[in-house]
């Protein structure tokens, strides 16, 4: 019985390379973890600088608090701030979001000693 091909491709190398990506995804994955929590110590201060994708509709009112998920926005601010926070509850870890829709380096790079003086 011949193997069936889809769309050109073997089917079961497909899902074997398949295999070997999602693999070494997930390997890189738990290895930037493993130097995120090397870098980020007890009681630090994690400042997020950037542009809209930074942004990602954080409320703005919530600026001043720590840790306000309104704050961090929906994107990969709150993800990483959620995940270490989770991982990490006791560790006294402050996020702040302050990233700004539309700007470009030149506005980033005025308002990042501003931001990082504040908090």
């Amino acid at each position: 019985m011949r193997k069936k091909k889809h769309s050109g491709y073997d089917h079961n190398t497909t899902i074997n390379e398949t295999s070997a990506i999602t693999g070494r995804a997930l390997r890189a994955r738990d290895q930037a973890r493993r130097t995120v929590m090397k870098l980020i110590q007890n009681h630090d201060i994690v400042l997020f600088q950037g542009d809209s994708i930074t942004d990602c509709g954080r409320n703005r009112e919530a600026e001043g608090a720590p840790n306000d998920l309104c704050g961090l926005g929906q994107g990969y601010a709150m993800m990483a701030a959620a995940e270490l926070l989770r991982t990490r509850p006791a560790a006294g870890l402050q996020f702040f979001n302050r990233g700004i829709s539309g700007a470009g380096h030149m506005l980033m790079a005025k308002t990042w000693l501003k931001h990082a003086s504040i908090i």
